[in-house]
């Protein structure tokens, strides 16, 4: 039995675990999930985050984080329980933050239970946020990673941060793609026609690692060129942004929390997402949007540069806004020679199954 722990599965997000059940569930072996109250699918045990998910909740204002903290912990604890009374060989959680009770909730697997407890590492290196300091969640993540028995990544950046950084011994490694998002799970296909809102889009949080300041340098040499194309700046701004300088550029900004049906929305209504990013080392907004069809510019980050669902012709060195500039021009000229999203897919999907049931076989296996 394997038991799967994320809580970032809420909607779109969930198709990141689906593929992975579904790819697994295909080859015979037992799993449980524990998710989101608002997974998007009709399995799985939804402990996760009901009063208080982005998108799905009424404003707590200052009362949301003290009750999402003790939504977690009742959550942790119903899946300790079910930990206790099923006894699952292998323990996935997914790890994107550490919070102290986390800590215990790990410790306490470790201690009482023999489950090989692997953590996924969304990323390894933490983001600032409001609420720790980098070096504290740095000492957490440490902490953890010498919990687990393996540490999983989906590619060769995160696992040599792992050792690099946490001094992780290459023993305890895992790595597989990361999966496809399919977002025609969920949407019903839309019409395909060339009619698009936007010429260009980009679309997540806006961190200061995402790079938009590298776009919106970008767009004011663009502009002054196609003044007729369209950027669209849509996802929620942690700290801040003034858009007033922007005006009459041709730029619409969202700067909201962004539902599912807008995310999905603003993706098919664009000919062209733009990701500038500084660092990171996974993108789920590549996954989700591998199967629309849409061209994406990326940064020649390496975790872009490994990814075979992008279109290396499309990259641009990172933080050169003129660089950006020479590939949406290439974009708007024409002048690029398009790849088979479809057949890209399918060999990226198959290839990926076969990586995560190696992976699973051998933790299962190893030991015996």
């Amino acid at each position: 039995m394997i038991y799967h722990i994320y809580w970032g599965t809420a909607g779109n997000a969930g198709l990141y675990l689906d593929e992975i059940y579904q790819a697994l569930r295909s080859e015979g072996f037992e799993q449980e999930v524990f998710v989101s109250h608002y997974y998007p699918f009709n399995y799985g045990h939804k402990l996760f985050f009901r009063l208080t998910e982005l998108g799905h909740c009424k404003r707590l204002g200052k009362l949301r984080n003290a009750i999402r903290y003790a939504e977690l912990i009742y959550a942790l604890s119903a899946v300790y329980i079910s930990i206790k009374r099923h006894k699952p060989k292998v323990i996935n959680y997914s790890f994107i933050g550490v919070f102290a009770p986390v800590l215990f909730f790990l410790k306490m697997v470790k201690k009482t239970t023999k489950c090989k407890l692997i953590l996924t590492c969304h990323d390894v290196m933490p983001f600032e946020n409001k609420f720790q300091t980098l070096t504290k969640q740095e000492k957490m993540r440490r902490e953890a990673f010498e919990l687990a028995d393996y540490l999983l990544t989906h590619n060769q950046k995160s696992s040599e941060e792992l050792i690099k950084t946490f001094q992780v011994p290459s023993h305890k490694i895992l790595c597989h793609k990361f999966p496809i998002m399919d977002l025609k799970k969920i949407y019903a296909e839309q019409d395909s026609s060339d009619k698009k809102e936007y010429d260009f889009l980009f679309i997540g949080h806006l961190r200061k690692e995402k790079g938009v300041e590298v776009l919106t340098e970008a767009w004011n040499i663009f502009h002054a060129k196609h003044q007729d194309a369209r950027l669209c700046i849509a996802g929620n701004a942690p700290f801040g942004f003034d858009t007033s300088e922007y005006e009459g550029k041709n730029i619409h900004f969202i700067l909201q929390f962004l539902s599912d049906e807008q995310y999905h929305t603003l993706a098919t209504s664009s000919k062209c997402i733009v990701l500038p990013y500084l660092r990171g080392t996974n993108s789920g907004v590549v996954s989700t949007l591998s199967t629309l069809g849409v061209d994406v510019i990326t940064s020649d980050l390496e975790m872009f540069k490994s990814n075979p669902l992008l279109n290396k012709d499309l990259m641009f060195e990172c933080g050169n806004p003129h660089s950006l500039v020479s590939k949406m021009e290439m974009l708007m000229d024409g002048g690029l020679k398009k790849p088979d999203h479809s057949q890209m897919v399918d060999s990226y999907r198959a290839a990926f199954r076969q990586e995560i049931v190696d992976v699973y076989n051998k933790v299962l296996h190893e030991g015996k």
